[in-house]
């Protein structure tokens, strides 16, 4: 396998991490809009929240590490 394919498929792989990381965040940033309280569940998922959205902002910066060092080759 080259280096370019290796490389489109590790931003392939990507996309779909961030793809789910979005769609976690949307459900779970529904949830906690809908249940406005102050449980421990809801402190756990607004904790969960900031830790998915830490994870697809990671995502995203190496799918454009991965495109720029595309243009590279």
């Amino acid at each position: 396998m080259s280096k370019i394919d290796k490389i489109k498929e590790k931003i392939s792989f990507l996309k779909l991490l961030f793809s789910i990381s979005i769609a976690l965040l949307i459900s779970l940033g529904s949830w906690l809009i809908n249940n406005p309280s102050g449980s421990g569940r809801y402190i756990f998922a607004s904790i969960s929240f900031v830790f998915i959205l830490i994870l697809a902002i990671n995502f995203f910066i190496k799918i454009l590490k991965y495109i720029n060092k595309l243009e590279e080759l």
